[in-house]
This record gives structure tokens, C-alpha cells and sequence, in this order.
């Protein structure tokens, strides 16, 4: 087993790593010599967010009893889909939640909307998460090019506890060239 070091007022300390170690903030000791500002980057100009839960044998009336909340879309492996001007045969179920988009990006409130509708079960989770593949879809879309986003600790550790991988697809300003 790996060794995670961490000093605390009382002396060094150090606790052993799993893969489920969450470090108490006491033991921490953090430099304050560097300040920021949160206003100090342009905030991405818009965002969508998506958790999207996927699986072969993915059956979307099964997770939507699971959640507790119906999808915005979702369906079975070997249904007709829409796509594009047409349909296609979906290869895999597939059950996903849209949040409203945000403009300018506000990746926290959305997936506080997602998620504040939904079971917050973290035995149901591990489930559907041993089950299928689960994500949350995030794409960010700039108007300058040098523009950034910033998620929430809270934020992350509420995905991290559930078991959602966080997906950022970030789409660049148009380039004069």
C-alpha cells in the first residue's frame, strides 16, 4: 500500500492511501503567500451539461425507477433513433438528463439542477455505475480565446461520491487565421 503524507499542527502524520482516501482538511497544511482573484479569467461564454448513463443491457424504465426522474431521451439497444435528417439503430441503451444551458457557463448550478431531482443514494450509484457507464457531459463554448471555467470543490466531490466521470468537451472561438 502506498503512503500519503500529511502534516498537521500536531506534527507530521501520515495516513495510508486507498483508492477511497478522503484526507481530513485538519491534516492539511496549505501555503497562503499566493491570493487570486475568482474574476481573474474571461468565464467560458456558454455551457451545456448532460449526465448520460449508457450499457448494452441498459433498460431506461429500470433507471429511471432507479433515479427517481424520467430522461430527457433514452432508449434500448437495437431501437430506431433520430440522428441527424434520418434514424439509425441504436448499438446500446442509453438514458440521459439535460440541464438548462447556461450562458455565460455555469457548470455548478447545472449539475446542482441535474442532480437535485435525482436519488442521492450513493448504493444506487455504485449499482448503475458497476452496470453501466455513467458521465456527465459538459460542453463549454468560447467566444474569446482565453476563457476558463471553474467547478466548485462541492461540485466535484458530489460527482466524485456518486461515481460520475466529469467529460469536458470544450469548443474553441473561431480563429482568424
Amino acid at each position: 500500500m502506498a503512503s500519503f503524507g500529511a502534516a498537521s499542527s500536531g506534527g507530521d502524520r501520515t495516513a495510508e492511501f486507498s483508492g477511497n482516501f478522503v484526507p481530513e482538511v485538519e491534516q492539511l497544511k496549505f501555503s497562503t503567500t499566493c491570493s487570486f482573484s475568482s474574476n481573474s479569467m474571461a468565464q467560458i461564454s456558454r455551457s451545456v451539461a448532460t449526465l448520460r448513463i449508457a450499457g448494452d443491457d441498459l433498460d431506461p424504465e429500470e433507471i429511471t425507477a432507479l433515479l427517481g426522474h424520467a430522461p430527457t431521451r433514452a432508449y434500448r439497444k437495437g431501437d430506431l433513433v433520430a440522428a441527424g435528417s434520418g434514424t439509425r439503430i441504436a448499438p446500446f441503451g442509453h438514458w440521459q438528463l439535460c440541464a438548462k444551458d447556461a450562458e455565460p457557463e455555469n457548470l455548478d448550478s447545472q449539475v446542482a439542477e441535474l442532480l437535485s431531482g435525482l436519488t442521492q443514494d450513493v448504493q444506487v450509484w455504485r449499482l448503475i455505475a458497476r452496470r453501466y457507464s455513467v458521465d456527465l457531459f459538459c460542453g463549454l463554448f468560447m467566444q474569446e480565446s482565453n476563457e476558463g471555467v471553474g467547478i466548485s470543490p462541492g461540485t466535484l466531490l458530489s460527482l466524485a461520491q456518486l461515481g460520475i466521470k466529469l467529460d469536458l468537451d470544450i469548443y474553441a472561438a473561431d480563429a482568424d487565421c
